[in-house]
Formats: structure tokens, sequence, C-alpha cells
């Protein structure tokens, strides 16, 4: 299987148009959809009543909030007129555009988020180009798994860690990274840091 799928689907103008789902995504769809990921006639989200229909917006919506309200996150934004929920359905995709503005841009962010009036400007670049740009957001796009900014967190908190156990032992970390930036001829990486602090220490 691809990194992404891509899906013809209709979108809410009614025209057909390709959007992909990651790796993560695509796992949980398959043991969702069970037996029938192979019936290309039958509806990703069947109406509870009668499986040839699909299921209607309104049910769609009740779905996801009685599912975040199962998982405890069912909690309102406070001083607010209607007490909108934290997290509803549209959150998903104000958590789609804030993680994949800073890779592919404003542009193609709106695109791959159906709205027309940047489709139009994204859509003159080939199918292969637009896949791309969504395999370079693919990873900061993971709900379960680790993001690239989960782990560069993880690697900061670690050099601080380390930097400040080198202090406690007389050693000056700013003066080692200096030092070992000039002998390599380039700025040091968080690992290569950690590793040359460990070595002096």
């Amino acid at each position: 299987m691809k990194v992404s799928l891509s899906l013809k689907v209709a979108s809410k103008t009614g025209e057909s148009r390709i959007t992909y789902i990651s790796d993560e995504a695509a796992g949980y769809l398959k043991k969702y959809l069970g037996d029938r990921i192979d019936d290309v006639d039958a509806w990703v989200f069947p109406s509870e009543t009668d499986a040839t229909r699909h299921m209607s917006e309104d049910r769609a919506w009740r779905t996801v909030i009685d599912n975040v309200e199962k998982a405890g996150l069912g909690k309102s934004k406070e001083a607010t007129v209607h007490r909108r929920r934290k997290i509803h359905p549209h959150s998903f995709r104000k958590f789609f555009f804030s993680k994949t503005v800073g890779v592919i841009g404003e542009t193609a962010s709106h695109a791959m988020m159906g709205h027309g009036t940047y489709l139009k400007t994204n859509y003159r670049r080939t199918e292969a180009e637009r896949a791309k740009d969504y395999l370079k957001c693919m990873p900061y796009l993971t709900v379960f798994g680790e993001s690239p900014d989960m782990n560069r967190w993880k690697e900061e908190t670690k050099l601080e860690a380390v930097r400040a156990f080198a202090q406690a032992l007389g050693v000056d970390p700013l003066r080692l990274r200096i030092e070992k930036a000039k002998e390599s001829g380039k700025d040091l990486s968080i690992g290569e840091e950690i590793e040359a602090i460990q070595n002096e220490i």
C-alpha cells in the first residue's frame, strides 16, 4: 500500500476531487471497514437504518460528539454564549490547517481542505506534486503516534537537562558547543551537542 491513499470524493461543491489520508488513518479505516473494504459499492459511513444510504451529516456530527464525550474530552469553551465544545468535527479541519500551513504554505493547505478559492490555483499542479505536498505534511498529522514536533520537544528537553547537569559539574555547555562547532566547521545538532557534553563530563 502506498504511503498516502488518494480517494475520489464528491465535495460540498458537488465536484469530484482527490484528497489524501495518512498511513495512521488508513490503518484505522481498514479495521473499521473490515470485510466491507472489498465492496466498492459500500458506503464508508452507512446509515444506521439503511446500509444502501450514507450516514447523514447530522448523524455523523452527533457520532463524533458522542465519542468525544465517551473519551472524557467533552469540555466546552468557557465564557462563550453557546458553550461551544473544545473538540468538535470542525476541530479536525483546524488541526489539519495548523499543522500543514507551515510545511506547504497557506494556498496549498487551503486547497487540500477543499476551499474553492484556492483549488483553482493549486490544481494547476500535477497530482504527483500535490501528493508530494501531502507526504511532507503527513508526519505532522499523526494523532496517536509521535509527530516531529513532539520528537523535537523531547530532544530539546533532554538537551536542557544535560546542560544543567554539566553546569553543576563545572562544565560550560556554551563554551563546549562553540569549540566543537569550530572543530567540525558547522553548527552542532541537538544529538551532537548532547554527545559532546556527555563525553566531556
